[in-house]
């Protein structure tokens, strides 16, 4: 993991920041070759910005792709159907 200017990286046995364990458990669940959207890294992992770590991964050289996929929506309360665009992460 490439460490940020001013920032040591972690002695062995030195707990993990968040976004660090995030990307870690991230890395780890792409290499089994599942797909991640934004809603499954909230339910997973407690991660609200999958964007940033994926942005992370791929500075460490992952290759992952993003597919853009569209669902139907409709609002409960007026019942007004309307589409939704999402990104889908695979590696």
């Amino acid at each position: 993991m490439q460490i940020q200017p001013g920032r040591k990286a972690p002695e062995k046995g030195e707990p993990l920041t968040l976004r660090e364990s995030q990307n870690k458990k991230i890395a780890s669940y792409l290499k089994s070759g599942r797909s991640l959207t934004q809603d499954e890294a909230i339910k997973l992992f407690s991660c609200y910005r999958l964007a940033s770590r994926i942005f992370d991964l791929r500075e460490h050289g992952l290759d992952i792709v993003t597919t853009m996929k569209t669902k139907r929506n409709t609002d409960p309360f007026t019942g007004v159907t309307y589409n939704v665009q999402y990104a889908e992460y695979k590696l």
